[in-house]
C-alpha cells in the first residue's frame, strides 16, 4: 500500500513538474467545473418540471394506489434517463475540454520552447567570445608591460562584469537544458563532502569556516550525481557570497523515515521576508544582496529547486535580516 502511494505520489508530482500537461489539467477541470454547474441547474429545473408533468397527469387516476404506483415508476424513469443524459454529456464534455485546453496552451507552448531554444542557442554561443575575452585581459593583466592605474582599474572592472556574463550564460544554459538522467544510487555525504572541498579555497578568502556534520547513516538517492552536486554547490556559494568574513557555513545532513534532510545555514545578511516568496524567481536578487555582491547571476536557485523537484524533493528557506538564512531540503530515500 506504501508503495502504491509513493507511486501515486511521485506520478503527481511529475505532472506538477511537467508545465503544460499540469495546466492543461486545471484547466480542463476548471472547463467541467463549469460544465458541471450548469447542468446541475438544468437538470433540477428539467426533474422539477417532468415532474409537475407527471403529478397533473396521474390526477385524474381513479385508483390511488395505481396512482401512486404509475407515479413512483415515472419518478425513477425521469431520475434514470436525465442520469444518463448528464453521464453522456460529462463525458462528451470532458473530452472537449481535454481538447479544448490543449489547442488553448499550443501556441503558448511553442513560444516558451521557441523562447528556452533560443536562450540555449544564445547562452552556447555567447561563450566562446566571452571567453576569449576574459583570456586575453588576464593575460594582459598579468603581462610585464607597465599599465596605467586608469588602464589597469578599466581592464579588472571589464573582467569582473565578464565574469558574471560568463555565469549569467552558463546558467541560462543549464535552465534550458531541463531535467538531468541517471539512476544510479548517489550518495549524500560523500557528494556533500566533495563539495564543500571544492568551495573551500572560496570559503577561505573570507575566512568563512565550512562545517559538515553529517550523520553515520549511508543517505543515498537515485538520481544523477552531476545535477544534484550542481544544486549543492549553489547553495553552498550562495551562502559563503552572502556571510560576512569570519562567518560560519553549517551543512547538516538527518535520516528521516523515508526521506533525507539536508540543511545549509549561515550566520550572513539575511533575507528580508518580502523577498523570500520571490527567492526562487529567475534573476531575483533581494535588497541587501544587490549590495553584497555583483557577480551573482539571480539564477543560482532557481537551478536548485529546479533541480530538487526532479527527484520529487523540496527546498525552503528560512531567514531573518542580520542573523542569517537557513536552506532545508528534503529529498526522498532510494
Amino acid at each position: 500500500m506504501k508503495k502504491t502511494w509513493k507511486r501515486f505520489v511521485a506520478w503527481v508530482t511529475d505532472l506538477q513538474s511537467n508545465l503544460f500537461t499540469w495546466a492543461r489539467i486545471k484547466l480542463t477541470a476548471l472547463y467541467l467545473l463549469i460544465i458541471v454547474a450548469t447542468l446541475a441547474v438544468y437538470s433540477t429545473a428539467m426533474y422539477f418540471s417532468l415532474l409537475a408533468n407527471l403529478r397533473d397527469q396521474t390526477v385524474d387516476t381513479a385508483n390511488q394506489m395505481l396512482r401512486h404506483q404509475i407515479f413512483d415508476n415515472g419518478i425513477d424513469h425521469i431520475q434514470l434517463q436525465i442520469f444518463a443524459i448528464d453521464a453522456v454529456t460529462f463525458i462528451i464534455a470532458a473530452i472537449g475540454s481535454y481538447w479544448l485546453a490543449g489547442a488553448t496552451l499550443k501556441p503558448i507552448k511553442k513560444t516558451l520552447e521557441a523562447q528556452e531554444a533560443f536562450s540555449a542557442d544564445a547562452s552556447h554561443e555567447l561563450r566562446t567570445p566571452l571567453a576569449v575575452m576574459k583570456t586575453d585581459i588576464e593575460v594582459l593583466l598579468r603581462s610585464k608591460e607597465t599599465l596605467s592605474s586608469n588602464v589597469t582599474s578599466v581592464l579588472e572592472s571589464n573582467l569582473e562584469e565578464i565574469t558574471t556574463l560568463t555565469t549569467m550564460t552558463s546558467d541560462l544554459l543549464e535552465l534550458s537544458r531541463g531535467k538531468y538522467k541517471g539512476g544510479e544510487n548517489v550518495s549524500i555525504g560523500s557528494l556533500l563532502q566533495d563539495e564543500i572541498a571544492k568551495l573551500q579555497t572560496l570559503a577561505d578568502q573570507k575566512n568563512i569556516r565550512l562545517v559538515f556534520e553529517n550523520t553515520n547513516d549511508v543517505l543515498t538517492i537515485k538520481g544523477s550525481k552531476e545535477g544534484l552536486r550542481r544544486a549543492f554547490k549553489n547553495i553552498v556559494a550562495n551562502a559563503i557570497a552572502y556571510t560576512p568574513a569570519d562567518g560560519t557555513v553549517t551543512i547538516t545532513t538527518e535520516s528521516l523515515k523515508e526521506n533525507i534532510l539536508i540543511k545549509i545555514s549561515d550566520n550572513g545578511i539575511g533575507i528580508n521576508q518580502k523577498d523570500l516568496p520571490h527567492i526562487f524567481d529567475r534573476f531575483y536578487k533581494a535588497d541587501n544582496a544587490r549590495t553584497q555582491t555583483k557577480n551573482g547571476s539571480g539564477l543560482g536557485l532557481a537551478i536548485a529547486k529546479q533541480i530538487v523537484e526532479q527527484y520529487h524533493g523540496t527546498i525552503a528557506i528560512d531567514s531573518v535580516i542580520g542573523e542569517g538564512t537557513d536552506v532545508t531540503i528534503t529529498l526522498p530515500r532510494s
